[in-house]
């Protein structure tokens, strides 16, 4: 009975498909519009008459401008030990590293940092340790129970406080804890830079799931290494020997790289 009802479901949902299919290419000479989600209309011309079709996509989204120093604040949200025993996307050490990795980008451009929390007497858990040690001076707001952080006033008024629009995000977790954050920055006005590689989830499709909705939202999606070369932008500038250490430490291949340089060097080839 429940099997039968299943494909009597799926037949009909390939008819309604298949209908609206025949309905758009019957169409001469008008214009269709389909909203994808809040921000995007997807316009399907025909014009039989010219035999000329074509499918314009069109949003608000808006010219890319990259990060710098100057506009940018971090956000580490709910890095806490208990959350951090539920990450399964990343193993442990590459989750720890990259946490790290982006900390030190911030102090190393000497960017303001501010670190959330959320129930930390509860099974969350207090900050990573290694976080608080890496960012010792910057600002902590310990939400007292707040999910999206955004909706705790402390939070929210401190990131305002320092009045700059280009907010560099992580959090665990990626689908709750940074996207929540994310999305709520974002219909405020910020630009947000997610970065996915210092947050964790439970599982590939959730991630999965959360980049697209975060994206769809016109979030940034990046990697800490890419948020630590947007700003430097050019090796020339006075951070290039501090940059190029901390991908030594924090990226095994770019070790690699500048020992392969060193050996080089000393043999005079």
């Amino acid at each position: 009975m429940t099997s039968s009802y299943v494909i009597l479901v799926f037949i009909y949902v390939l008819i309604e498909q298949f209908s609206l299919l025949s309905s758009l290419l019957n169409r001469s000479g008008q214009t269709t519009s389909y909203i994808y989600n809040s921000n995007i209309t997807i316009n399907f011309t025909d014009d039989n008459s010219s035999d000329n079709s074509s499918t314009e996509l069109s949003g608000n989204h808006k010219s890319y401008k990259s990060l710098n120093a100057n506009d940018t604040l971090f956000l580490f949200i709910d890095h806490q030990t208990g959350l951090f025993n539920g990450v399964r996307t990343q193993t442990p050490s590459d989750f720890i590293n990259n946490v790290i990795a982006l900390a030190k980008t911030a102090k190393l451009f000497d960017i303001p940092t501010i670190l959330t929390s959320s129930s930390e007497t509860g099974p969350n858990g207090p900050i990573l340790p290694e976080l608080l040690k890496t960012l010792s001076n910057s600002k902590i707001i310990r939400r007292p129970g707040e999910i999206n952080s955004w909706d705790n006033d402390e939070f929210r008024n401190t990131v305002k406080s320092y009045d700059r629009k280009k907010l560099v995000m992580a959090g665990i977790s990626t689908d709750v804890c940074l996207t929540f954050a994310a999305l709520s920055a974002i219909k405020e006005g910020y630009e947000v830079y997610a970065v996915i590689d210092a947050s964790g989830t439970w599982s590939k499709l959730i991630e999965d799931t959360a980049i697209i909705r975060m994206a769809m939202a016109n979030a940034h999606i990046m990697s800490w290494f890419a948020v630590s070369a947007e700003l430097q932008k050019d090796w020339r500038r006075p951070t290039g020997v501090g940059l190029a250490n901390l991908y030594s430490n924090y990226l095994p291949f770019y070790g690699n790289l500048i020992a392969s340089r060193n050996a080089t060097n000393s043999t005079g080839s």
